[in-house]
Parts: structure tokens; C-alpha cells; sequence
């Protein structure tokens, strides 16, 4: 699975513990729209026999991503991994203006993996093979405040279920 690359504020020692808070996620109807629509276009697009399934929403994992944006972004830590892969999770974190430009910039990746060459540890494209992972089914997501980088950032979080990204292997 997917470990932070060496020069990562996590793996330095410099994140929060990890957590199992939770709260009521803070993305709206809309984000949460552009979310699916954003992951399952990427899922779609992939020419794969059998097709990806399309992901669908998970509340649980939504208030689990929220409660780890609300630690991490106003702590200026958004380069910071939860430890959700201990419980079959996988995650995505980007700290961005919007939500949407979040999703965009993992699905940007795309250019940067080819198939079927099996994920490693550091890759550049790890944002991209979660989101099309072909056993994840489920998604949730949160946001928070993030001053790391602009006054006005959010960092979003998403968690997918099952994880994806084990190093080794083909993502699809």
C-alpha cells in the first residue's frame, strides 16, 4: 500500500497522531457531485475488460475524511496521511482553492502512469491509481481550512474503500 514518500512531513515525524475522530462532512451536494462525477469519468474512460464499476458515496467514509481534514488543515499539515490503510482504507489529500481543482489535480496524474506497469512506492501518480483502483467501490470525502500555502486553501480529503494502490500491482 501506498507509504508517505521519504521527504514528507509524515514521514519526518512532523504530522499529527493518527485519529479516529470523525465529523459530519462539510462537502456540499455539489462537491460531492463533482467528486463521483470526476472519479467515475476517470474510471469510465479506462477501456478495461471487464469495466470499473462506478464509486459511490459512503457517509462513513465522508465523516472519517472530515474529522482528519479538521486536524490536519488548520494544523498547516496537509501533506500528512491519516494511517486510514491499517483499517482497508486508502486515501487522497490535496490542499487546493476548491474542491474541484483538488480532484483535477490527481486526475491530472494520468499522464504520468502506464499501464500496466504495477505501482511503487513514490510514484507520481498515486493520486490517480486510488481513484481508479479496481476494487475500490466507495468514496467519501471531507474539506477544512487550509492557510499552508494560500489564505483562502481547503485541503480535501477522501478515503476509499476497499484501498487501493498495493505496491506491485497493476491498478486495473
Amino acid at each position: 500500500m501506498a507509504l508517505p514518500a521519504s521527504g514528507s512531513a509524515s514521514a519526518q515525524g512532523g504530522c499529527p497522531p493518527a485519529s479516529t475522530a470523525t465529523a459530519a462532512s462539510a462537502i456540499t451536494a455539489a462537491e460531492r457531485n463533482a467528486i463521483l462525477r470526476l472519479h467515475n469519468q476517470a474510471r469510465a474512460e479506462l477501456k478495461v475488460p471487464p469495466s470499473l464499476a462506478p464509486l459511490t458515496w459512503d457517509s462513513s467514509l465522508a465523516n472519517a475524511s472530515q474529522g482528519w481534514a479538521n486536524i490536519i488543515g488548520p494544523s498547516k499539515h496537509s501533506d500528512c496521511h491519516s494511517g486510514s490503510q491499517a483499517s482497508g482504507q486508502g486515501e487522497n489529500i490535496a490542499d487546493f482553492g476548491t474542491v474541484e481543482a483538488g480532484v483535477q489535480f490527481w486526475y491530472n496524474e494520468k499522464s504520468k502512469y502506464a499501464y500496466p506497469t504495477p505501482v511503487a512506492p513514490g510514484g507520481t501518480y498515486l493520486h490517480y491509481t486510488q481513484m481508479v483502483w479496481r476494487d475500490t467501490r466507495r468514496i467519501g470525502c471531507g474539506k477544512a481550512s487550509s492557510p499552508k500555502y494560500w489564505p483562502t486553501n481547503i485541503v480535501v480529503v477522501c478515503r476509499y474503500s476497499p484501498a487501493g494502490n498495493f505496491f506491485g500491482r497493476a491498478p486495473y
